[in-house]
């Protein structure tokens, strides 16, 4: 899942653009995007990058990264990690 400040409709067309294979909810208030520390408060919007939770909740890895598409093979190996129980790292 991801998370977008933009509006429910902008979400689901960028959604629809990327070809996205989940799920892209809209936070234009930014509060979960706020729980999980991924606001930039200087440009008033959510930082790029991700935030990896394992099945109890608990979050493994928090990295801001504007290129974190180029590193989606890396991302899904440190998921993997966290789903077999292991260290993000």
């Amino acid at each position: 899942m991801a998370l977008s400040i933009d509006s429910p409709a902008v979400a689901a067309w960028t959604a629809s653009k990327l070809g996205l294979h989940f799920p892209l909810l809209s936070d234009p208030q930014a509060q979960v995007i706020r729980q999980y520390r991924m606001f930039n408060p200087p440009m008033s919007m959510a930082s790029m990058g991700y935030v990896l939770i394992d099945a109890h909740g608990r979050v493994r890895a928090r990295e801001v990264d504007p290129s974190f598409g180029a590193h989606s093979a890396a991302i899904l190996q440190r998921l993997a990690r966290v789903g077999a129980g292991a260290s993000p790292q």
